[in-house]
């Protein structure tokens, strides 16, 4: 997907406080209010949880989106126009912010102009009574931020107002015989699936349209994508790589993207209702949801690595990853050696077009197999440690950025071409100039020099001719 400017979409997507004021109720039908009245009850208290910003984890990661949410929910629905009373009482520690709470998840709301919301709706709390209405409604969230992984800070919130509660599905805690007497019995909008590593907010009828799924082996599943993920960026293995705070926040479109299935975005992923299939259900994850592994492979990409020609690429070894142990235990069909249309795999066109001679990466089919020729060579350790030593080098790579659009120029990509080249070789222990130059990625003398620096040696074999075999069966993949 393109990016907007880097100051819009701070201003729309992170959860820095805003002020709490009443705001003017939308249209009843482009807010999504239903019929059914809420209940105004005694309260609900919530403690709220301080946890490491997810926009730091992204600088300190040096990562193209910010992988995980500040969100914490709530369980609860407030209607369009609605206002609440939210009751703080909060402890401070370390100069930490105060918790903020917001509603709506991103992108799953439209205006009263028929326009797509694609951030949620914070507002501020100070300790005590705070007065928090919101023109569109939806889940209520709170958040808070705060720079360190061990805060010592405290909040509890007890919110009181006409709210409803929403069906949510807690693995680990929730049986799936209460969440099916909960989607009979709550009609609220939304529907929640939450696990160690995901939230999931979809609309009701995205989820009913799958309710006699196992919603534990499906979170179960979904966490495990996550974690394959991350074990391939090699979080957790030392300092420069920690693991990042909260959970994926998954997200169900109201209809279809338009011009894409889904969609990665800061703090979020999104996903078309012709994608639910593969989101919302144990088998669609488990055997078709490259869509899925796609989408959270963006939210690992470090930035100073990803010159335009890659942003589609390096996304798939995180998608490789699953699929290839997905293969084994599912029987997942794997997507560069199955058979296409034209009788070809994806392996045979990349070699029909090595053969035919490259002058440009960016004419390069399924380029995402260049970095796969350098796995089948070195193993898949080789990844993670490219991700690895280019987290260590961040502060000594250029980054390359010339202007807020997400669109590069040429002289940033050659600026990143440049930090591929000099941590790919970095981390395989060999000097990979002449295998990136092979597929038409100008390599310039300085990095060649810089290369040499290392003392490290030409590859031993022709990487170029590295390829996996063809299954004999028609792709099921589009």
């Amino acid at each position: 997907m393109t990016r907007r400017t880097a100051i819009g979409l701070l201003a729309a997507s992170t959860l820095a406080a805003t002020a709490a004021v009443p705001a003017t109720a939308a249209s009843n039908a482009a807010a999504g209010r239903t019929d059914k009245p809420a209940k105004e009850g005694r309260g609900t208290s919530i403690i709220i949880k301080p946890r490491r910003s997810a926009d730091a984890d992204r600088e300190s990661l040096g990562l193209r989106f910010t992988p995980r949410t500040d969100l914490q929910p709530t369980g609860l629905y407030v209607a369009p126009g609605e206002v609440l009373t939210v009751a703080l009482a909060a402890k401070l520690r370390q100069g930490d912010p105060m918790p903020v709470i917001t509603i709506g998840a991103p992108n799953t709301q439209f205006d009263e102009n028929g326009r797509n919301i694609d951030h949620t709706r914070p507002y501020a709390l100070a300790p005590g009574a705070n007065k928090v209405s919101d023109p569109y409604g939806g889940p209520v969230y709170f958040s808070w931020p705060v720079q360190s992984r061990n805060s010592k800070s405290t909040a509890t919130a007890t919110i009181t107002g006409r709210t409803r509660e929403i069906p949510t599905f807690t693995l680990g805690t929730t049986a799936e015989r209460d969440f099916q007497k909960d989607l009979d019995r709550l009609d609220t909008p939304f529907v929640e699936l939450i696990s160690q590593h995901a939230l999931l907010s979809f609309h009701r009828h995205q989820v009913l349209g799958f309710r006699r799924e196992d919603h534990a082996a499906l979170l179960r599943t979904i966490d495990r994508v996550i974690q394959i993920e991350d074990n391939l960026a090699g979080y957790g293995d030392d300092a420069t790589s920690p693991v990042p705070t909260g959970p994926h926040h998954l997200v169900g479109y109201p209809g279809n993207i338009p011009g894409a299935g889904a969609q990665a975005w800061f703090q979020f992923t999104t996903y078309s209702e012709t994608e639910n299939d593969d989101v919302l259900t144990v088998g669609g994850v488990r055997t078709h949801g490259w869509g899925l592994y796609h989408e959270l492979g963006h939210q690992h990409q470090i930035d100073k690595i990803n010159p335009s020609p890659l942003a589609e690429a390096t996304i798939e070894q995180f998608s490789l990853a699953v699929q290839r142990r997905f293969t084994e235990q599912y029987g997942q069909q794997s997507r560069p050696r199955a058979i296409n249309k034209n009788g070809q795999s994806y392996w045979d066109d990349l070699m029909a077009a090595r053969d035919a001679g490259i002058t440009d990466f960016a004419t390069v089919p399924h380029r995402f197999l260049v970095i796969e020729q350098l796995r089948l060579a070195y193993g898949e350790k080789f990844i993670t440690q490219w991700y690895r030593v280019t987290r260590q080098q961040l502060a000594q790579l250029p980054d390359g950025v010339t202007g807020d659009d997400d669109t590069t120029d040429a002289a940033t990509d050659l600026i990143r071409w440049q930090n591929v080249v000099y941590t790919t070789s970095m981390a395989a222990q060999v000097d990979l100039t002449d295998f990136w130059a092979g597929w038409g990625v100008r390599v310039t003398d300085q990095t060649r020099a810089k290369v040499r620096q290392l003392r490290v040696g030409p590859p031993s074999v022709n990487l170029a001719a590295f390829r996996e075999t063809n299954i004999n069966e028609p792709s099921v993949w589009p």
